[in-house]
């Protein structure tokens, strides 16, 4: 199977060779408290990532860093409510001096950004179906139901042979086995359903970090981004919460038509 992406814009700072010693981890650490203030985890690993060329790889030795200056005394956490269940953890340099303003609008953003997860997820299908349509994919309908579950987009090819049931991940989230199976038995589903000779699934998803399981079952586009609509909002909280992966469009962008085509092509 293949996987294809889009160049993102920070290629440069990711070829930088980056030393994952804990001293280059605690500058980078401190220097984006310095920055920023207060972060949530995400927060710093997105910021060390994107704006310090800190790799993927070493996301679990900034965290261990991290935990290392919080019982040095050099980093002190708060646990505030958060929409996802779990606690969310705030980190601050213990010379920040007053941060809770912005802990809470940090919390608050986090809170209105959670109420628009559907809608974001319902957005990347949007854009999916129209690149499909401009492809020249016909019978295009998205969220259509097979048993229990939606398939995200289901179209039929351009040879007129088979169709294609798309499942659209457009988060920040990685994807995993369980993702990529259950697109795999949604499609199966549709065929048995609507009496559909040939359905082959696909993913398109975000992949932000590029972790995709090995030999996937079924061709997985990496777009690279999450699409979010093109309001005020979502610029706020990109600049806030560091999320760099955030791309506000009013329509499919050209490059992910381009990916759609080529991963459909293969």
């Amino acid at each position: 199977m293949h996987c294809h992406t889009i160049s993102p814009p920070f290629s440069v700072l990711v070829e930088t060779i980056v030393s994952s010693c804990p001293d280059d981890l605690e500058d980078t650490l401190i220097s984006v408290l310095s920055e920023r203030t207060v972060c949530i985890a995400r927060e710093i690993n997105d910021r060390a990532y994107y704006e310090h060329g800190v790799p993927f790889e070493s996301f679990m030795a900034l965290r261990q860093t991290r935990d290392g200056l919080i019982e040095w005394g050099t980093i002190r956490e708060v646990v505030r409510d958060s929409p996802y269940g779990k606690p969310c953890k705030f980190y601050y340099l213990t010379n920040a001096g007053d941060v809770g303003r912005m802990i809470k609008t940090k919390q608050r953003m986090l809170f209105e950004y959670s109420e628009h997860t559907n809608e974001i997820g319902h957005f990347g299908e949007q854009l999916v179906a129209e690149a499909a349509h401009k492809l020249g994919f016909t019978e295009i309908l998205v969220r259509k139901r097979a048993g229990k579950r939606d398939v995200d987009v289901l179209c039929k090819d351009r040879s007129g042979d088979f169709y294609w049931a798309i499942e659209c991940k457009n988060r920040r989230q990685e994807i995993n086995v369980n993702d990529i199976e259950n697109a795999s038995d949604k499609a199966k589903q549709a065929s048995s359903r609507w009496n559909l000779e040939f359905v082959k699934p696909v993913m398109v998803s975000s992949s932000i970090f590029e972790r995709i399981p090995d030999n996937p079952i079924l061709p997985i586009i990496r777009t690279g981004y999450v699409y979010v609509p093109n309001r005020d909002f979502f610029y706020e909280y990109k600049r806030a919460l560091g999320s760099w992966y955030l791309e506000s469009v009013y329509s499919v962008p050209d490059d992910l038509v381009g990916l759609i085509d080529k991963g459909l092509r293969e």
